[in-house]
């Protein structure tokens, strides 16, 4: 499995053919958590996190290791014509049909390039024994107020190994795979609308409490000191916000815990140990994007205002508030939309995926404040192939994505109460979750609803704040 995968040209191949393997380290995780739940061994919770290891997010850690930004001239020139054509096609010029033939054209030249380059196709290794942190290890980075909890969603058993500095510990839910899922669904659809009448407003509390019961209530029973929740999602937990989970009391998960994700621990170790630019304490912030009339993008004229009331030095971050593009089908065709230049003959207004990983931005943050910039194809054990990735690898420590069509006008009161907090804290998810806390406390009743505070979330290490990695193991 680990030979003919690692000879795959491209990451969405390796990402695919893990996806139909994934069965395979979901049985043996499974069997692992009941051989712990009933003799209790830490060793079985290390076992697991081993085989956990090999099918979470493996392509992203492949990445992460610089493995897979491979550049040349052609493949360059491929990729730039792509993107032109692509612009075309969002922004609605000229022929659509010929157009989407032409770049559908040009992205089979891309894929065959990379199938027949040997230089643009290296071969991954796979894990080695040992790789993958053990409890131990994961104890040592984390703080004395942060948790770590790796959700186990899958056929066999839905499980959640909670590790915090003192303790391990497993939790079996009765709920189902299945019965997650269209829970889970029935959650978003009813906070990702906007509430347009109080009729209904408050439907997302049913759903809300009953995830809170399966996925939060007992794996902290012994923890009352836990402020910050570092989460490694799984399965059909990928896209929920769990800062919208209500407890028995009605309070909101995010007004109990700094909530951030994390994709596996390898991502976490990889992130942990890079460095980010110390010499350059200023945010490159753009908004208000120009696109003719045509293209059906609505205009985002509170954007200006949640950029022009930037006045930040605390550390190097960009911001973007502009128009999100994610392609649940095509990752490829992922990208940003900056303002279109009406002078040229083809011009590209998108930065895509593939142009953003392969840049060199050793940031500390960058907040992709565009409607759903979290969005993206999803693979089982790979995760969601979001616009949060290529920020990731391309150097950004932590990366702030949306998981739906946020409000304009909502969102640069949100961005202003970030930063000016982030200017005093200087914690991107203490600043982000005191931020929600203020939408939720607010003296305006519509705003306190999910809608417009729940689809920001931190991928990045949040609370976790040291190294973990071999050395110490």
């Amino acid at each position: 499995l680990e030979t003919a995968r690692g000879r795959l040209p491209s990451a969405e191949m390796r990402a695919g053919m893990l996806a139909d393997k994934v069965g395979f380290f979901d049985m043996l995780a499974t069997i692992f958590l009941e051989q712990y739940l009933d003799r209790r061994q830490a060793g079985f919770i290390d076992s697991t996190l081993y085989y956990l290891e090999r099918r979470n997010a493996r392509t992203l850690s492949e990445q992460l290791d610089g493995q897979d930004n491979r550049q040349n001239e052609l493949d360059d020139s491929l990729v730039d014509a792509i993107s032109r054509l692509h612009s075309r096609l969002v922004l609605k010029t000229g022929d659509s049909s010929t157009t989407l033939s032409h770049l559908q054209a040009l992205e089979d030249s891309l894929h065959a390039h990379r199938m027949r380059d040997p230089s643009a196709a290296p071969t991954y290794p796979g894990p080695t024994t040992g790789s993958a942190p053990t409890i131990a290890a994961i104890r040592k980075y984390l703080g004395e107020t942060t948790a770590l909890v790796q959700y186990v969603v899958t056929g066999f058993g839905s499980f959640a190994i909670t590790v915090t500095p003192d303790t391990a510990r497993v939790v079996e839910f009765e709920s189902a795979y299945d019965s997650l899922k269209t829970l889970v669904a029935r959650h978003m659809a009813a906070i990702s609308s906007s509430p347009t009448s109080s009729e209904g407003i408050h439907t997302y509390r049913s759903t809300g409490a009953e995830l809170n019961r399966s996925l939060l209530t007992g794996i902290l029973a012994d923890a009352d000191s836990i402020q910050n929740l570092l989460i490694i999602p799984s399965g059909p937990l990928h896209r929920l916000p769990f800062g919208s989970l209500v407890d028995s009391e009605g309070v909101f998960a995010a007004e109990r815990y700094e909530i951030s994700y994390i994709p596996s621990l390898t991502v976490l170790q990889r992130v942990l140990n890079r460095k980010t630019s110390a010499d350059n304490q200023n945010i490159a912030a753009f908004g208000d994007p120009r696109l003719p009339a045509t293209s059906g993008f609505v205009p985002l004229n509170h954007s200006a205002e949640e950029v022009e009331g930037l006045d930040f030095n605390r550390l190097h971050a960009v911001h973007l508030a502009t128009h999100g593009y994610g392609d649940r089908r095509d990752t490829a065709r992922s990208a940003i939309l900056f303002s279109s230049d009406s002078t040229a003959e083809i011009s590209s207004c998108l930065l895509h995926a593939d142009e953003i990983r392969r840049m060199d931005m050793p940031l500390a943050l960058a907040f992709l404040s565009s409607c759903g910039s979290g969005i993206g194809r999803r693979f089982a054990g790979e995760g969601t192939l979001s616009l949060a990735r290529p920020f990731l690898i391309a150097g950004c420590r932590e990366v702030i994505v949306t998981y739906w069509n946020i409000d304009d006008r909502a969102t640069a009161s949100f961005v202003k109460d970030f930063y000016s907090i982030l200017r005093d804290e200087g914690s991107s998810v203490r600043a982000l979750t005191t931020a929600k806390r203020r939408f939720i406390r607010g003296n305006r009743p519509l705003y306190r609803h999910p809608y417009f505070w729940a689809p920001y979330v931190l991928v990045g290490p949040g609370g976790a704040d040291r190294t973990i990695g071999d050395n110490e193991n």
